[in-house]
């Protein structure tokens, strides 16, 4: 995934490297926002959804 420095927008949010090109139909875009929360337990953010 390629995530923009200093924003939660991730560019390709899956991964491609399996995909297999299709007669049928393109991918144009897979854009991902990055959620992410900061507990008091815990120094690293959690990434849940």
């Amino acid at each position: 995934m390629e995530q923009v420095a200093g924003s939660n927008i991730v560019k390709v949010g899956i991964d491609l490297s399996e995909f297999y090109l299709s007669v049928e139909w393109d991918i144009l875009a897979v854009p991902a926002t990055r959620n992410e929360e900061y507990y008091p337990c815990c120094t690293e953010p959690y990434s849940g959804k």
